[in-house]
């Protein structure tokens, strides 16, 4: 799969892109496959924070391009010609149309971070099956949802993990042991009460140097940690919020008035609000301000907020389910059994894109891609 729409595309398409890939970049070409633009991940990450519209057509984007970088912060001219993790391209001799790509394996590096993993809760609404089961220990595609997160920091370069225990506690314990056979360094914070969501970052040794991933342990998403991490530190946030949209679709007409009179009438609308689906980063000097005892996460950014500190919000564009009952369990097995089979897929996929022809430079086919 390469990172390469037409202008002529739903600006989805991108976030799409970005959603299933690793690739930090995509290229956008024209009708004759010249290239218009690269945009790197984070770019249109902070876009869609702003709340541009991907569902209008590339190039109605591409126009007023000028301004996306302003609001971007990036360099007056977007760096073509750069090197990235996962394509690299050649250019012809005019440097604007792609003669060659060429897919390389990526290397993930440790990142300076630490991961948290909530994994203390009772689960009761899933009845019977956390009866002496912590829900964190469900199995979903074969293993623990806990390990599916582990799984998913350890990939992104992040081995240094917290988990937070009180119910079952023993059961996680045994499971993970110090962590090494998951290639993690796993450490433990035990609860004598429960404490909440953010309780338990008061139990965090000092030492504590680089931003902390908090997720609850009852998550599964296709999220890549190493991107939120790297997107809280390039944006300068003390807290970074990971937020999806969550559409309510009204069954009346709304009325908007101001001082009584009526300045619009909107026949059954779709409210969109964002809703926070418990993932995020902390920056080390937030954990300074944790009181001992029990609070919740949305509480203490609450208190945090007025005290001057950056909270930023991250769009989750990945799939996300929060495991709390038994149709969401199922959906959750059903959603990890078919990425399995879709990765299969894919890797047969790639095997043919990256050898067929191999010793030849050729031109870059673009089409709407499969995503």
């Amino acid at each position: 799969m390469l990172g390469v729409v037409r202008c002529d595309q739903k600006a989805s398409s991108i976030t799409a892109f970005f959603a299933e890939t690793t690739f930090e970049n995509i290229f956008v070409v024209d009708e004759e496959q010249c290239l218009q633009a690269e945009i790197r991940h984070h770019e249109w990450r902070r876009l869609l924070a702003q709340g541009i519209d991907d569902q209008v057509l590339i190039e109605l984007l591409l126009a007023p391009y000028e301004e996306i970088e302003r609001m971007c912060r990036t360099p007056s001219r977007l760096a073509l010609k750069s090197r990235f993790s996962h394509l690299e391209a050649k250019y012809d001799d005019s440097g604007n149309r792609i003669v060659h790509t060429e897919i390389r394996v990526p290397v993930t590096s440790k990142l300076d971070a630490h991961g948290l993993i909530m994994a203390g809760g009772f689960g009761r609404r899933l009845g019977e099956l956390t009866k002496t089961t912590p829900k964190p220990m469900l199995d979903v595609g074969g293993k623990p949802i806990a390990e599916h997160l582990v799984d998913n920091l350890v990939d992104n370069g992040v081995s240094d993990i917290f988990m937070s225990l009180f119910f079952e506690g023993e059961v996680v314990k045994d499971h993970f042991g110090d962590g090494s056979s998951f290639g993690a360094d796993v450490r433990y914070l035990e609860e004598t009460t429960p404490l909440g969501t953010a309780g338990c970052l008061s139990l965090l040794p000092r030492e504590i140097k680089h931003p902390l991933l908090v997720v609850n342990g009852d998550v599964i998403t296709t999220a890549q940690f190493g991107r939120l991490i790297e997107f809280h530190n390039a944006a300068g946030f003390d807290i970074t919020v990971s937020v999806r949209p969550f559409p309510i679709q009204m069954q009346f007409g709304v009325v908007d008035q101001v001082d009584g009179l009526i300045s619009r009438i909107r026949e059954k609308p779709k409210i969109i609000h964002q809703i926070n689906v418990a993932i995020y980063v902390l920056s080390p000097s937030v954990l300074e301000h944790v009181p001992a005892g029990k609070i919740d996460m949305p509480s203490l950014i609450e208190t945090l907020i007025p005290l001057g500190f950056r909270v930023g919000a991250f769009p989750l564009i990945e799939d996300w389910i929060d495991v709390g009952t038994v149709p969401e369990l199922e959906r959750a097995r059903a959603k990890v059994q078919a990425g399995y089979q879709r990765h299969e897929l894919s890797v047969e996929s790639a095997k043919v894109m990256m050898f067929k022809d191999a010793p030849q430079h050729h031109k870059l086919q673009v089409n709407s891609p499969a995503f």
